[in-house]
């Protein structure tokens, strides 16, 4: 856990520093509050840099909570192929796999294989999401 934390403060300060719209500063001592930090650096982000912070971001959240063991955390997203809502964690291929499975199952292979996703296309799909929803509601993106 401690090398998997520690690679996910080099990624966010290295991407932080590419992106730095002005000096927030050292990085924290307490990792807890380096996503903050990387907000603080980056507030005239806008488009798409201020989405892509955003899916680092939130992929590393699912990233943390699936080291510690909480898989439940890949279910509440629809299946990005087929907009179900039956993704589940598979350990072995460290993957979200899609459970979808009627007569004629839109997310599986020719093989009959379902389809698989990375967290990092989980969280592409939902900031994306988001940004859509806020766009729709009038805010800005």
């Amino acid at each position: 856990m401690f090398d998997h934390i520690v690679r996910s403060v080099d990624e966010v300060t290295r991407k932080a520093r590419a992106q730095q719209t002005r000096n927030a500063g050292p990085v924290p001592a307490d990792v807890a509050a380096v996503y903050d930090w990387w907000r603080a650096s980056t507030p005239d982000l806008e488009g798409e840099r201020r989405l892509e912070r955003e899916r680092v971001i939130y992929r590393q959240g699912l990233e943390h909570a699936i080291a510690a063991g909480d898989h439940k955390v890949i279910r509440p997203h629809p299946c990005p192929g087929c907009g179900t809502w039956g993704l589940f964690w598979d350990a072995a291929r460290r993957r979200a796999v899609c459970a979808y499975q009627p007569a004629v199952d839109p997310c599986v292979d020719s093989d009959g294989i379902a389809n698989t996703w990375s967290l990092g296309h989980l969280a592409y799909e939902h900031v994306n999401r988001l940004s859509h929803q806020e766009k729709a509601a009038g805010g800005t993106t």
